[in-house]
């Protein structure tokens, strides 16, 4: 009883790692994205200073 308790519980937290890999997958791309958008800001403004103050004022 005790070996196919733990065999059900092993097979459920493989299933649950296997669900969080995926929904991580998600999150990394989205921050990928967010850190792709900072980035890029952060380049016009160093390229662009005069355009992003006005921008900002």
């Amino acid at each position: 009883n005790l070996s196919k308790y733990w065999n059900r519980r092993w097979s459920k937290d493989q299933f649950s790692l296997f669900k969080n890999k995926n929904r991580q997958k998600k999150t990394v791309k989205q921050l990928k994205l967010r850190v792709g958008l900072i980035v890029f800001q952060y380049l016009r403004v160093s390229f662009f200073p005069d355009t992003f103050t006005i921008v900002w004022r």
